[in-house]
């Protein structure tokens, strides 16, 4: 685990957490960010969508990946008004719960309003699948976790069998697995950013280290603006202290 003083970045990224009412979304969030330490033990229906902020450090790397988890109601009472809630959002949790088919099939209409919602129809999604409740006896079972698995893969998913009942059971894998994705994108698209600026006479950026600073800022901005609209105070505020590639630690907020 890397010290709070050795990082050197902090990214963000906004995730969809979707599923049914009851599979324990909030559980699963709860568990994570508290470290196994508080699991809601009375049943809260989520209104709308909560926020949390998860954090998670990339592996092998002095990175931090801030996670903004928009914990979405299952309720149909909520659901015509959450697409509005989802632009800017191309990472996602799917959840179900292994007692419930209902749940899995549910997971498959949710998939498609979140295709539905991208502000880019190029870009893909990068989804990982959660199977919830994987404490109770088999018995009680209805969806079986190969099931979940072959449906994930034929879809391009990473699949994860967890418990949030303390202790927890490998609930830290699927927020992970997005953290690790979000950060590949960051490394690939400041990449080719670099690789193109290099080639190209600009009076403005001229040493390779200027380039891959300037990659930076651009990428940060693009994060940002994820979080905030681009025209805003708080975002320009933003943008100014990162401009130079160094500053990567900034408020949202």
């Amino acid at each position: 685990m890397v010290k709070a003083t050795e990082i050197t970045a902090v990214l963000r990224c906004k995730v969809a957490v979707c599923g049914d009412a009851t599979v324990g979304k909030s559980a699963l969030i709860s568990m994570f960010t508290s470290k196994g330490q508080k699991f809601p033990k009375n049943y809260t229906m989520t209104s709308g969508i909560d926020v949390v902020v998860a954090q998670v450090q990339v592996p092998e790397t002095t990175v931090v990946v801030e996670l903004y988890l928009f914990d979405t109601s299952g309720s149909e009472l909520y659901r015509d008004s959450l697409a509005q809630s989802w632009n800017g959002i191309y990472y996602a949790m799917l959840v179900l719960d292994v007692t419930s088919s209902d749940s899995f099939e549910a997971v498959k209409s949710w998939n498609e309003e979140l295709k539905k919602a991208r502000l880019d129809r190029e870009r893909q999604l990068k989804v990982v699948l959660v199977a919830t409740k994987t404490d109770l006896p088999a018995q009680r079972h209805s969806v079986s976790l190969e099931s979940a698995q072959d449906w994930a893969t034929a879809n391009g998913m990473e699949f994860f069998a967890v418990s949030a009942l303390p202790p927890g059971k490998d609930i830290e894998g699927p927020f992970v697995a997005l953290g690790k994705a979000f950060y590949k994108s960051y490394e690939e698209k400041v990449a080719a950013y670099t690789d193109d600026a290099a080639t190209t006479e600009c009076a403005s950026v001229r040493s390779s280290q200027q380039v891959a600073h300037h990659a930076t800022a651009v990428w940060l901005q693009w994060c940002c603006s994820m979080l905030l609209p681009a025209h805003s105070s708080r975002a320009s505020k933003f943008y100014s202290t990162t401009r130079s590639g160094r500053n990567l630690l900034g408020k949202v907020g």
